[in-house]
């Protein structure tokens, strides 16, 4: 938005925009409270209409009310800021393990030699 801080527009995906609905659930598909993490689901004009000739991975993304499933692990402030921390869907199991591609992250980055990470499902990039 106009005006916003340096800090702000850094640290968040951004103001949430207008005639859009979007809305953070649980595991359970329950709203959760501002500023709460879940799975970020929107609706709106914006959304895709379905995968190219996939209706059953259209089918686990879109529910039949229109809420698009984006697999972000997302928080909405009050004010109506977004801030993306994780990824639902890139889950790592590993031995009986749940790992987080942003718990492996947060790990690297405290190497001095690391300024930054970013850790997908087979991929590692390491900058420094």
């Amino acid at each position: 938005m106009p005006g916003d801080s340096v800090d702000t527009v850094a640290e968040t995906v951004g103001y949430l925009q207008d005639h859009l609905e979007v809305k953070v659930v649980n595991d359970k598909g329950n709203t959760v409270p501002f500023g709460t993490a879940g799975e970020l689901l929107s609706r709106g004009y914006n959304n895709m209409i379905c995968y190219w000739q996939e209706p059953e991975k259209t089918k686990e993304t879109l529910s039949e009310d229109g809420w698009l499933s984006t697999g972000d692990e997302f928080k909405i402030s009050k004010d109506g800021y977004g801030r993306i921390v994780g990824r639902i869907k890139d889950i790592i199991m590993k031995g009986g393990e749940n790992i987080a591609p942003k718990e492996i992250e947060d790990v690297l980055n405290t190497h001095p030699a690391i300024i930054d990470s970013q850790v997908a499902l087979n991929i590692l990039l390491i900058f420094n």
